[in-house]
């Protein structure tokens, strides 16, 4: 099975991945895609790295989602 993490940040010269238990590591950033941003979902296979274009957009709408629903609690909607 190929293994799922998320580009935390970056911190100089490595990247901080978080997987889907929520535990972070380092890698170097030549390790990943030269265009992968922050907020990027990345799948490992055979140690490769790819940016999972529709994992990445799906977790972008779930946040966008879930920010909203905050909003509308704060403002007593």
């Amino acid at each position: 099975m190929d293994n799922i993490y998320s580009i935390d940040r970056f911190e100089g010269e490595y990247a901080v991945l978080q997987n889907m238990q929520g535990q972070n590591f380092d890698l170097p950033r030549s390790e990943i895609p030269e265009n992968a941003k922050e907020g990027d979902m990345l799948i490992e296979c055979g140690g490769v790295y790819s940016i999972d274009e529709k994992l990445t957009q799906e977790r972008k709408e779930r946040i966008a989602r879930l920010k909203n629903r905050i909003r509308r609690k704060k403002d007593g909607k």
